[in-house]
């Protein structure tokens, strides 16, 4: 109740406001290099992994003596490839992945 000029009144509950949300900070490119280790990559039966994001489908195989990387338009135009190998797999996924930022960057 509140004093009003004639007397007490009755006053509207009181509507507490909630809290004031503030977005979650955008991940930074170091964070979102190591969580592409850990995304659903496909394992082929011949030992290659292949992983569809975004508007690409990557491939990493292992050629012989190293690991090599193909990435691919969904619609099936060649994007990029490795020139060189990798010593292991975690390598050339993460080669992918500065490869693909490289490519959006530069189509943006």
């Amino acid at each position: 109740m509140i004093w009003h000029s004639g007397g007490w009144v009755r006053s509207a509950p009181s509507v507490a406001k909630p809290p004031k949300q503030t977005a979650a900070p955008a991940p930074d490119r170091a964070a979102k290099r190591e969580l592409w280790l850990t995304r659903a990559w496909r394992r082929r039966a011949d030992g290659a992994s292949t992983l569809y994001a975004g508007d690409f489908r990557i491939l990493v195989s292992f050629t012989g003596r190293s690991w090599s990387y193909n990435i691919e338009t969904v619609k099936g135009e060649p994007a990029s490839w490795s020139k060189s190998g990798f010593a292991s797999l975690p390598d050339a996924k993460l080669a992918t992945f500065d490869k693909i930022t490289r490519l959006q960057k530069t189509s943006a």
